[in-house]
């Protein structure tokens, strides 16, 4: 099974997305690094920086600091792979720039993971107030919450109030779920409103499968 660049723990990830961070922005005329991506990786690492340092001081019983963090490092990461993705074929990123920046020597006999071919299946739970539980599962193996094979999670777009949307153009970026349920949470101004929601899976290497059919629900006031 390849290597994870990217940390499991939260601790050992707030060093790496700020040391990587750091490093790219010095050294990104060097590694041919493109703005617009070192843009994203800047952008999602501001975020991290507010997100993780306030959950970390805040009480185990603060979920709404627990759900802040848990969208902001899958916003981070949804940036992150796909950048490492094309670092490491990159030419001009040496394998001293690579263990500088802690992300794996660059290997041949690596398989790359192909693009998703089926779509998340979604349902929408509106218990609680100002808030939807989004449940997903694939639409081929149905049976089962486990995600397809090579896929990191799954994208969940949306569009909030007037009518539907017909292009992707149309939606808001929400998240990147990585397990199911994922929560979203809205303001007491959303109450009463729809929502448009659409899923995709994407894959390990940062490549998207085909969009769910639309899910609609009204945010529960």
């Amino acid at each position: 099974m390849p290597h994870d660049p990217i940390p499991p723990g939260d601790e050992a990830f707030h060093g790496f997305i700020t040391d990587i961070t750091a490093y790219i922005i010095t050294n990104a005329t060097e590694m041919a690094v493109p703005t617009e991506a070192v843009t994203a990786l800047t952008g999602v690492n501001t975020i991290w920086q507010t997100a993780f340092p306030a959950h970390r001081t805040a009480s185990k019983t603060a979920s709404g600091a627990a759900v802040t963090k848990v969208n902001a490092r899958d916003g981070a990461e949804v940036v992150l792979r796909p950048l490492i993705q094309q670092l490491q074929s990159n030419p001009k990123v040496t394998d001293a720039h690579r263990r500088a920046m802690k992300i794996p020597v660059h290997s041949t006999s690596r398989t790359p993971t192909g693009v998703p071919t089926s779509t998340p299946m979604g349902t929408v739970g509106t218990n609680n107030r100002l808030q939807q539980s989004i449940q997903f599962r694939d639409s081929v193996n149905t049976g089962t919450k486990a995600k397809p094979a090579g896929v990191r999670g799954c994208e969940v777009w949306s569009k909030i109030g007037g009518p539907a949307p017909t292009d992707a153009s149309q939606l808001t970026f929400v998240g990147l779920a990585t397990r199911t349920p994922y929560l979203i949470n809205y303001t007491g101004a959303q109450a009463g409103l729809t929502v448009y929601l659409w899923l995709r899976w994407v894959s390990t290497n940062g490549l998207f499968g085909p969009w769910s059919e639309v899910l609609t629900a009204t945010i529960p006031g």
